[in-house]
């Protein structure tokens, strides 16, 4: 079963030609007088609105006083990717209408299709619209998520080694060579060894001891 056009459907017809729009209005009314249909002439004034306010769906012609072809739809869809753009075409420009689909459109109609049929397209064009939008969302807030967790394990690294490298530093270039300095040294680096090795502290299989370096005077 078809899903229903809600009663708050915001469609923007992209049409210059008023004789071919007052049709398509009719059309749209005979089958779902619910839907609020809008209409400009331009993609410019297109581009505005559909930035000022909201719509479900677009209904697009390609060619256009201020736009001709793909770039017509191209310029649309990365203005406004979240709104479900239905391309309106005529017999001559059905190869150009799928590319556009291809592109991101939801899907095309000839400017004689019945009713019904635009309809049907409106419908499933903002149901799948919504769908795609809703993943991407998801998409987007799981993406953020696992950046803010790595980033969270590389600084839950980075501090300990940053310790045990600095530490390392002064013995090995001799900065320290009092023995009691290089046991309290140690001392603090074991704590920051057995946060790298979660389980080997004490209560672990193994407890890490301070290692005994010997110091030549």
């Amino acid at each position: 079963m078809a899903p229903t056009v809600p009663t708050q459907t915001r469609v923007l017809a992209v049409e210059d030609d008023p004789a071919f729009a007052l049709l398509l209005a009719a059309r749209l009314g005979s089958v779902a007088p619910s839907i609020n249909l809008q209409r400009v002439p331009r993609l410019a004034d297109a581009l505005r609105r559909a930035h000022t306010e909201s719509y479900d769906a677009i209904l697009l012609d390609l060619n256009l006083p201020d736009s001709a072809g793909l770039p017509t739809f191209t310029r649309l869809h990365e203005s406004v990717p979240d709104v479900a753009v239905v391309v309106l075409t005529g017999c001559e420009d059905t190869q150009m209408a799928a590319e556009a689909v291809r592109l991101g459109a939801q899907d095309y109609l000839l400017k004689d299709a019945e009713p019904a049929a635009l309809l049907h397209a409106l419908q499933y064009a903002v149901r799948r619209q919504r769908h795609l939008s809703e993943l991407a969302a998801a998409t987007r807030a799981e993406l953020a998520a696992k950046n803010r967790f790595l980033s969270h394990v590389s600084h839950e690294l980075r501090t300990p080694l940053a310790v045990i490298h600095q530490y390392a530093s002064l013995l090995v270039d001799r900065v320290v060579t009092d023995p009691a300095e290089v046991h309290e040294l140690l001392t603090d680096v074991v704590p920051e060894q057995r946060r790298l090795t979660p389980g080997r502290g004490a209560g672990g299989p193994r407890s890490a001891a301070t290692p005994h370096v010997p110091v030549s005077g």
